[in-house]
């Protein structure tokens, strides 16, 4: 009887830490910023995906719609600022500053 209380004790605390970390991670989930911003230069326009090559050299893709806000018709070469949603979605475009 002694040895299934202690095995019960030991499922009870890895069950309730495993809890914790499900909870730590919801909150990081709900914490995290809706919009991300990149900056960097227009590598290159394929179709409805802008190619943006940040400072750090990496290469990333962003998807642009008609729902996209952008003051001008944007060319390769161009430094952007783009506003970014969590699923890559381009909310705005500008030239940067």
């Amino acid at each position: 009887m002694k040895q299934f209380f202690h095995v019960l004790v030991a499922v009870s605390l890895t069950v309730g830490g495993m809890t914790r970390i499900v909870a730590d991670d919801l909150v990081m989930a709900q914490t995290a910023p809706p919009l991300q911003t990149l900056k960097g230069q227009l590598f290159a326009i394929q179709g409805e995906v802008y190619v943006l090559r940040d400072a750090t050299g990496r290469f990333v893709r962003v998807r642009v719609d008609k729902e996209t806000k952008k003051v001008r018709p944007l060319v390769a070469g161009e430094k952007i600022e783009a506003q970014v949603s969590q699923d890559g979605r381009a909310l705005s475009l500008r030239l940067a500053q």
